[in-house]
């Protein structure tokens, strides 16, 4: 009886050492199924909307007058990007609104690296962004075993959405690649088309080492939703293909990028409010519109599960003038 107790022990123990041995292995796995190099730095309960003025189809069709331009105030602005002026509609500039400051490219054809920035106007025909006060529900730091494609990360990031979500980042990229408007679309003709993209268009631009603070929104047209949180009217007004992208897509994305003037690194910081005020604090020298082939090396991610759109005006209802980023705690 002794023996055959020993026996039982050992078969036991191997059985344990067995299911140890699995449960290291099933994780490790699972993580080569996606992304390397993405570490969860903050988990958040809250959801967020995006809002959506104008029509970017309008823009790229260079019908805008002074009629389309929406006015906004930056104060109630998380994060915003689409087209916008100071003035009117002879100043429409690639744009990017950040924590309540809106930034414009410059215009000059001999200068790509110009920028205007204000707290106080925005006339925009096109743009969609999310108010002050929206929280992001991951807070990720991304920094792959080798440089991966913009476009793969938003692959990977989608997976765990129902259609839609936002991004916010901040990123060193091996290589950034851009298009940026040269000159208003107010011409009436077309921007885009092969005739006339040269004219309104900066070459495209290729960018090494270079460090970005980039916004965008993605939506996974596979994923059908029920009822109408997803209005996929809207949707088409966010978005567009870009001549300059190349390889066929199966999301569908837009987001621009802000070039710190000085030398940055990616911060690790696990709270969004620290995050966003970080970013706000840099000196920005150019904005373009951010190609999801440009390859990142590494990033700090704000990620927002994006619940359905909503108007500026509801906006406008909904949010005090002028607040700042609330914080919350991660559980």
């Amino acid at each position: 009886m002794r023996h055959h107790g020993r026996r039982g022990k050992v078969a036991l123990g191997l059985e344990l050492l067995l299911v140890m041995a699995l449960a290291a292995f099933i994780p490790a796995a699972t993580a080569q199924q996606g992304l390397d190099g993405l570490q969860v730095l903050g988990l958040y309960d809250s959801q967020a909307k995006v809002y959506v003025v104008g029509d970017v189809q309008k823009v790229l069709a260079g019908t805008v007058t002074y009629g389309d331009l929406v006015d906004m105030d930056p104060g109630n602005i998380l994060y915003s990007l689409g087209a916008g002026s100071f003035d009117d509609e002879k100043g429409i500039k690639e744009m990017l609104a950040l924590n309540g400051t809106v930034y414009l490219k410059g215009l000059n054809p001999a200068n790509n690296y110009a920028i205007e920035r204000s707290r106080a106007v925005l006339k925009s025909p096109f743009t969609f962004g999310m108010k002050k006060g929206t929280l992001p529900n991951k807070v990720l730091y991304f920094e792959p075993s080798a440089p991966t494609a913009l476009g793969e990360l938003y692959e990977q990031l989608s997976a765990d959405y129902e259609r839609t979500f936002g991004i916010f980042g901040v990123a060193l990229f091996e290589e950034m690649k851009t298009t940026a408007l040269k000159t208003p679309p107010i011409y009436n003709e077309p921007i885009a088309t092969p005739a006339t993209q040269a004219k309104y268009f900066h070459p495209v631009g290729s960018f090494k080492d270079r460090a970005g603070v980039f916004f965008g929104v993605v939506v996974d047209p596979r994923k059908e939703v029920p009822g109408a949180k997803y209005d996929t009217a809207l949707e088409g007004r966010m978005f567009y293909i870009s001549f300059a992208e190349r390889a066929k897509a199966t999301l569908q994305s837009h987001s621009h990028v802000l070039f710190p003037a000085n030398a940055v690194d990616v911060p690790r910081l696990r709270d969004p409010e620290a995050a966003v005020k970080w970013a706000s604090n840099l000196a920005f020298e150019d904005i373009h519109h951010l190609l999801t082939s440009s390859k990142i090396k590494r990033a700090l991610l704000l990620v927002y599960d994006v619940q359905g759109y909503t108007s500026y005006r509801d906006v406008l209802a909904a949010t005090p003038p002028a607040v700042e980023l609330a914080g919350v705690g991660a559980r």
